[in-house]
């Protein structure tokens, strides 16, 4: 009976663990610690050797976040391989892929992670350059490059059109690796200085008569009171444009006059908290806690309003930004330490708080500099 059981054992085969598939056709849905993730492997026959497409992604809140992304990814996979095998095409030199093909390759690789207003730009960019849709991608020349980036008659129409261009040149690699990337050595026309003003003590008095409903300026409209409300709080805060929309009422404490996360990171500055003072605490209140929210509108309706309001007040054109470099430039003047107006304007480090607000206080420096034999001679 030993005998038999050993023999048993000795031709039996050893177990192995199954291979995992490696296709999953349309992926799945798992959850992952306390979110929910998707993958998608895909492989095809490109008639010389298997190639593979995988999508992951693992940070969402549902399941129904998770499956309605795997649907939309499951898209860009299918347009992935059959541009995969096109390209193959393309390689072996059966077919060639257009500026239409690049077009719509690169529109559709991002049309989920741009927001609305790039694609629309993005869009209409492409439609600018209609001529060039059926000619060959690698017969285009660098001087009509060149030619499509001039379509633009502006620095900031002919750069959308650039980055347009150079997206779909990375596109393009795949298909032509040898190809010179003319679109780096295009050139734009020259970017227009905008001239940040600083506003003064007399407007921003102004401003505060414009936003208080009971002061002698009876004209004043709720856009009017919207966009003083607007500038007053990015100037007493030094909080960004773009903050005003984007920062969550729950981080906004009041009792402790500062909002904890700092609203957006930008390549100069960092997130941290901004401090409210009590001067513009009933602003905060009202126009970022209340119901009539900066949120609810875009950047460019408050810079509409903004505009509106300072012709009604005879104020020279100040561009939102400019709000930033009177917080700074008037800290600056107050003779506030380098290290607290860093802090105050959440810059990563001090180098570009001091290249960011009016050079005005050099004359004071200057100053100084002048008394140097006089304040040593009455020493002496």
């Amino acid at each position: 009976m030993e005998n038999r059981m050993s023999m048993k054992n000795e031709t039996q085969a050893p177990k192995t663990r199954k291979a995992k598939a490696s296709n999953n056709g349309s992926g799945r849905t798992f959850k992952r610690g306390k979110y929910w993730a998707y993958e998608i492997r895909r492989k095809y026959w490109d008639g010389n050797q298997t190639r593979y497409v995988s999508r992951y992604e693992g940070s969402f809140k549902t399941k129904t976040e998770a499956d309605k992304a795997r649907y939309a990814a499951l898209e860009d996979v299918e347009k992935e391989i059959e541009a995969g095998r096109r390209g193959d095409l393309v390689a072996k030199g059966k077919a060639k892929m257009t500026f239409r093909d690049i077009g719509k390759e690169f529109l559709a690789l991002h049309q989920h992670s741009w927001g609305k207003k790039t694609r629309q730009y993005m869009q209409t960019n492409f439609e600018k350059c209609k001529d060039y849709h059926d000619r060959a991608w690698d017969s285009i020349t660098m001087t009509e490059f060149q030619d499509i980036v001039n379509i633009g008659t502006t620095y900031y129409t002919a750069k959308k059109l650039k980055l347009l261009l150079s997206g779909m040149s990375k596109c393009a690699v795949k298909y032509y690796p040898l190809m010179r990337d003319y679109i780096r050595e295009c050139v734009l026309p020259p970017e227009p200085e905008v001239e940040k003003l600083v506003f003064e003590r007399e407007e921003r008095d102004l401003l505060w008569k414009a936003v208080d409903r009971n002061s002698e300026l009876k004209d004043m409209s709720d856009d009017d009171r919207f966009a003083a409300a607007a500038l007053l709080i990015m100037i007493y805060s030094g909080m960004r444009p773009g903050e005003l929309q984007n920062i969550n009422p729950k981080d906004i404490d009041l009792e402790r006059n500062r909002i904890s996360k700092g609203g957006i990171k930008t390549k100069r500055g960092k997130t941290g908290s901004i401090f409210v003072i009590d001067k513009i605490a009933p602003l905060v209140r009202e126009w970022m806690l209340g119901s009539n929210r900066f949120s609810e509108v875009s950047i460019e309706t408050i810079r509409k309003r903004v505009n509106a309001l300072q012709d009604k007040l005879g104020m020279p054109h100040h561009v939102l930004s400019g709000s930033r470099t009177t917080t700074a430039t008037t800290l600056a003047e107050m003779r506030t330490s380098e290290d607290d107006l860093t802090t105050i304007m959440r810059h990563t480090n001090v180098a570009i708080t001091r290249k960011y607000y009016d050079k005005s206080g050099d004359d004071n420096a200057i100053e100084a500099l002048s008394r140097f034999d006089r304040e040593t001679t009455e020493e002496n």
